[in-house]
């Protein structure tokens, strides 16, 4: 009898071994596949013989929406709300290099890029009392992608140079001179990230005078679409020289018209 019973002891021990074995094989393939699915198709495995309560939290993995949860469509294509990765705060070290890439940007990204080179080029100059065609040299250093090739291959040395050791000019094309170092204002970071943005999203002039047109055009089709329209608006508009303007504000109120007075 004791004989028996040991046998059967050790059938049901092997029997739960391999079906333990079994499982684990399983979870060990689950995470070899896909990352993504990984979680859920090894919990489906493992629990929905075991344990059917947990279906109903192991359902099929949707992909993140692109667009904001309060966002009825896209955000603007040269703005790109949705290609942002999660918002953090750009931190700056006057000991660091940064890596600048500005390869699928859109228009108004750039623009944020290079406030963020200019606020490097700071604190470089701040903390380390460089002068600018050094500050200059460090920041190209950084360059990925498509800078990388216009500061390489498309501007000749001679203009590389005038970027680096360019000065301040005051209106009339005269360059401004500080009697303390005896020279011209050296404005050499400046003039490179005037001349990215020159290259790559178009003069001043030419920015401001599309954000006028595309503000003048803007509409807020339905209360629906009123958190989209709100920040496109503001961000389009804090870019003016004139933003401070009552005009503005007349504009940004003048489209819900329709729904207060129907």
């Amino acid at each position: 009898m004791l004989y028996d019973l040991k046998v059967k002891t050790e059938g049901t021990s092997k029997s739960t071994a391999c079906t333990i074995s079994r499982k684990e094989k399983e979870i060990v393939f689950d995470e070899n596949s896909y990352s993504d699915t990984v979680s859920s198709v090894s919990a489906k495995k493992v629990f929905n013989d075991d344990l059917p309560e947990i279906k109903r939290f192991v359902g099929n993995v949707k992909p993140m929406s692109f667009i904001k949860n309060w966002y009825s469509k896209p955000a603007p294509p040269d703005m790109q709300f949705e290609e942002r990765s999660f918002q953090t705060q750009f931190s700056i070290s006057a000991d660091k290099i940064y890596e600048w890439n500005i390869d699928g940007l859109s228009e108004h990204e750039i623009i944020n890029k290079m406030a963020h080179m200019s606020m490097v080029g700071i604190a470089y100059l701040d903390n380390h009392n460089l002068d600018h065609p050094e500050i200059v040299d460090l920041l190209v250093t950084g360059f990925f992608g498509t800078l990388h090739g216009w500061w390489d291959s498309y501007l000749t040395e001679d203009s590389r140079e005038s970027i680096k050791h360019t000065v301040k000019k005051n209106a009339e094309g005269l360059p401004i001179f500080d009697e303390s170092i005896g020279k011209g204002i050296p404005d050499g970071v400046n003039t490179l990230i005037y001349a990215i943005l020159k290259h790559f999203v178009g003069t001043p002039s030419n920015i401001l005078s599309q954000i006028s047109d595309y503000l003048n055009n803007l509409r807020c089709p339905t209360m629906f679409d009123y958190r989209w329209y709100q920040e496109v608006f503001i961000s389009r508009v804090m870019l003016q020289k004139d933003c401070y303007k009552p005009y503005w504000k007349e504009k940004f109120i003048d489209v819900f018209a329709s729904y207060l007075y129907s």
